[in-house]
């Protein structure tokens, strides 16, 4: 029984101590406030804890900056932070806001802290002084109420610069507790207050009043939203004439370096003159021309017009092969009533040494695996050949100095640079503006967000042509104008032979099958069969339709890429089900 008792006694003794070990205390807290003659408050806070054996990073304290009066109306003061210390040295603090109060956390992230630390925290606060019909009155919350532990001793010494003190109170306790604390008078400036232990949720209060017209009382208006603030004639002003320069900018770099070069007396063989003739502009007379200007191919003639290879240009390519024997085209029937449609293409002639560089390329990666192919064999294969094909076609135009560098690389730099932009602008709209309530960060975020969404938009203008390709593509506008059925008038030229089979490619190009096939069943210029296409549903009167579903069906395999899933590639981290986390300072 002795020894059961030695034992409780013992466990007793210990277990205040062990848990005194898992967790920290404020041991005291004392501050030293100074009412200035200005009618701001100089606050310094001493903040004596101990961490015991807990690895700490430091502390936080909360200060309110909006209140609540007596008539619970919203009254809000400034609070400018001057120094933080650490056992009398300068400590790492980070300050934050939210809606009513504001945080200052000390301490160094990348280090923790155990044992007994004091920190000082002094402040500037502007707005808390209160006035009444026959006095003035400064009523401060010392330590505020919400700490997580207890306060072992806390206390306050103040000061008035200017005047001296009528009456004063000091309270303790849990919010809206009426405790008096201890009050005492050391001059007629200065006054100390004294708490005992504070409990948990427990804050030391206090008041002292002085005459009226001692301090200026001084109020802080309700801060603007950051609408509000935006708002501001100047703040849109600014917006207004940095949208205008970003704009302006884009369109002046359009003037310099997109715009086409153009000159009326340029020869058109005088290729010397292509890089020394400015932008100056001239009106174009449009002349109707009856062949592709310097016999370029119809997908030169399509990225001629519209600065882009497309999968358009190397089906009329590939059309253009066939009228010229390369191959055949035979369509396949329907299986079913749902099936889809099909092609095969085979080869008829090996000799390529007289086509064009990407017109080999186009040709020879066509038929790699054998002479014979169908178009639903191209599909999710085809597209890497494709992007290659493109790009000689490209290399070609720039190599005729139809172009100044490679449209697609020109369009790629200002959509990367847009892209950037874009990204950047939004750090500066949500970071600066949205969270640090800044206007003039969220205007400039604004401005830039309109100037890289115009210069996305704009990119597809930045490619532009040589003069002697601008001069080509006159020519070629010509060339459409009388594919689509304007000029009449040369009856000897349309007698030549086998004019349709040269003119169809370009006609697919141009995108005006359907006029062409008009206009040369109108002349009488349409043949009753071609020998290079055949299938069940192909007839020379009903050309454009033949010819636009073989064109939809021959750009739906060619571009046509594999699915990707998460286990293939495709996927991003963070991706699928599950995901959350935390942690705690």
């Amino acid at each position: 029984m002795k020894i059961l008792l030695l034992f409780i006694s013992l466990l007793l003794y210990f277990t205040p101590h062990v848990s005194a070990q898992n967790t920290w205390e404020i041991r005291d807290f004392n501050s030293t406030i100074l009412i200035q003659k200005s009618g701001t408050v100089l606050i310094k806070e001493s903040i004596s804890v101990d961490f015991n054996t807990l690895n700490k990073h430091g502390i936080y304290r909360n200060i309110p900056y909006i209140y609540n009066t007596k008539s619970d109306e919203k009254r809000y003061s400034e609070i400018t932070i001057q120094s933080v210390e650490r056992n009398d040295r300068k400590e790492k603090f980070a300050i934050s806001k939210n809606d009513s109060h504001l945080q200052i956390k000390i301490g160094d992230p990348d280090k923790t802290i155990s044992q007994q630390q004091k920190y000082t925290i002094t402040y500037l606060v502007k707005g808390v002084l209160d006035s009444y019909n026959d006095f003035d009155e400064f009523y401060w919350n010392v330590t505020g109420n919400d700490w997580e532990v207890p306060i072992s001793s806390a206390s306050s010494l103040l000061t008035i610069e200017t005047g001296e003190f009528l009456n004063s109170s000091c309270y303790q306790g849990v919010f809206g507790a009426t405790t008096l604390c201890s009050v005492e008078k050391i001059s007629p400036q200065t006054l100390t207050f004294t708490a005992t232990k504070l409990s948990f949720q427990e804050g030391l209060t206090i008041a002292a009043s002085f005459p009226k017209g001692t301090i200026p009382i001084l109020t802080i208006e309700k801060p603007k939203s950051l609408l509000q603030k935006v708002a501001q004639p100047h703040i849109l002003f600014l917006g207004g004439f940095l949208s205008l320069i970003g704009v302006g900018s884009i369109l002046l770099l359009w003037y310099i370096n997109g715009r086409d070069y153009w000159h009326n007396n340029i020869p058109i063989t005088d290729r010397s003159l292509t890089g020394r003739i400015k932008p100056i502009g001239a009106k174009e007379t449009l002349v109707v021309e009856f062949e592709s200007p310097e016999k370029l191919t119809p997908a030169e003639i399509g990225v001629l017009m519209d600065e882009k290879a497309d999968t358009l240009d190397v089906t009329a390519t590939l059309i253009d092969l066939a009228t010229k024997g390369y191959l055949s085209i035979t369509e396949v029937e329907k299986k079913w009533v749902f099936g889809t449609r099909d092609y095969i293409l085979k080869k008829k002639k090996g000799d390529t040494s007289s086509l064009l560089i990407f017109e080999k390329e186009l040709f020879t990666r066509l038929f790699s695996s054998g002479d014979e192919i169908s178009l639903s064999s191209l599909k999710q294969k085809f597209y890497d050949d494709l992007k290659i094909v493109k790009t000689k076609l490209y290399e070609e135009i720039v190599k005729k100095e139809i172009f100044f560098d490679n449209p697609e690389s020109i369009r790629s730099k200002y959509v990367i640079s847009s892209i950037l932009g874009f990204f950047i602008a939004l750090f500066s709209t949500f970071y600066g503006g949205l969270a640090q309530e800044n206007p003039y960060f969220f205007i400039i975020g604004i401005s830039l967000l309109i100037t890289c969404i115009f210069l996305f938009l704009f990119s597809e203008k930045m490619p532009r042509r040589t003069a002697h390709g601008r001069e080509l593509y006159r020519r070629a506008r010509g060339f459409k104008r009388f594919l689509s059925g304007s000029e009449k008038n040369r009856q000897n030229y349309y007698e030549q032979k086998n004019l349709f089979n040269y003119l169809l490619p370009y006609a697919i190009t141009f995108g005006v099958t359907e006029k062409f096939a008009k206009h040369m069943k109108d002349l009488g210029q349409m043949p009753e069969s071609v020998s290079w296409y055949s299938g069940p549903s192909f007839h020379l009167a009903t050309l454009s339709s033949s010819m636009n579903t073989f064109s939809s069906t021959l750009s739906s395999a060619m571009a046509s890429t594999p699915s990707s899933s998460g286990s293939s590639g495709g996927g991003f981290s963070g991706g699928g089900g599950g995901g959350g986390g935390g942690g705690s300072w």
